[in-house]
């Protein structure tokens, strides 16, 4: 994610505000990797 000013953050759309990957930036990288590893291995 870029930085911005509030005005363009709040013109910008929902896809520029967050990360792309699984969980949208909920959890930090290592964490969601963390639960797909564990997802994958139950499965």
């Amino acid at each position: 994610m870029k930085r911005m000013g509030t005005a363009k953050l709040a013109n910008s759309s929902i896809t520029k505000k967050s990360v792309s990957r699984k969980f949208g930036g909920s959890m930090c990288s290592a964490c969601s990797r963390d639960v797909l590893r564990e997802k994958a291995r139950t499965a």
